[in-house]
């Protein structure tokens, strides 16, 4: 940067703005069950919008991750574990979007099986 300005590295590549219309990413970082305070590995998350529908599953942290999502979008995450109150956040992908924990609450508050 020899002149105080921005400078495309390569205008060669044709690549100016490239970075503003980057796909995004959206995750979560762990999905909790809130009766036992444990990781909820294998909980399926919804993420519906934009025409289509994508589902995945937390891994063995509780974690999940949807990527390669366009910008400028508006989307609805679910979060659904069997005997858990199913969570549903909305959001919008103006940048990657980091949703932190999640705590699916018990729906009777005793032991359950998952």
């Amino acid at each position: 940067m020899t002149s105080g300005k921005a400078e495309s590295f390569h205008p060669e590549f044709g690549l100016e703005g490239a970075l503003h219309r980057s796909a995004q990413e959206l995750r979560g970082r762990a999905v909790v069950y809130g009766d036992t305070d444990e990781c909820a590995t294998g909980v399926e998350v919804m993420l519906e919008g934009d025409g289509s529908t994508t589902l995945v599953l937390t891994d063995g942290f509780g974690d999940f991750e949807f990527e390669r999502l366009p910008p400028a979008k508006d989307y609805t995450v679910k979060v659904a574990a069997e005997g858990y109150a199913a969570q549903q956040l909305h959001v919008r992908t103006n940048a990657s979007v980091y949703l932190g924990d999640i705590v699916l609450q018990s729906r009777s508050g005793g032991d359950l099986e998952r």
